[in-house]
């Protein structure tokens, strides 16, 4: 019988959903030709997947932080993210919108690598 998932596999979902929109993201700058932005993108999500593939690695029992106190920044993160996001792909400030996503993508990381300490 397959167990519920708890507080911090949904924390993980988080990450990991956070992870496809950086993929679906890189895939739209590469259509658009914004090569060098994309590699941006993708190089950011290496590290998040590096990050959530640790944290899949270790049990969920010995993390330090409680999920429920990470929820809250990674829907933040996620939401700004998205508006960034969705500015790119209207053409709006393209760099400053990459750096601000590239910067919300940083903030997941350093959130991930949180729940290690």
């Amino acid at each position: 019988m397959p167990r519920e998932p708890n507080e911090k596999d949904n924390v993980i979902n988080q990450l990991m959903d956070q992870s496809d929109k950086n993929k679906k993201l890189e895939r739209d700058l590469r259509i658009e030709g914004k090569y060098e932005e994309a590699d941006r993108i993708w190089a950011a999500d290496q590290v998040l997947s590096v990050e959530i593939d640790i944290l899949l690695g270790h049990r969920m029992d010995d993390w330090k932080k409680s999920a429920n106190e990470v929820k809250p920044k990674i829907e933040a993160a996620t939401k700004k993210f998205e508006v960034a996001a969705a500015d790119i792909k209207k053409g709006i400030d393209l760099a400053k919108n990459v750096i601000k996503v590239l910067g919300y993508i940083d903030d997941l990381i350093g959130i991930a690598k949180s729940l290690l300490i």
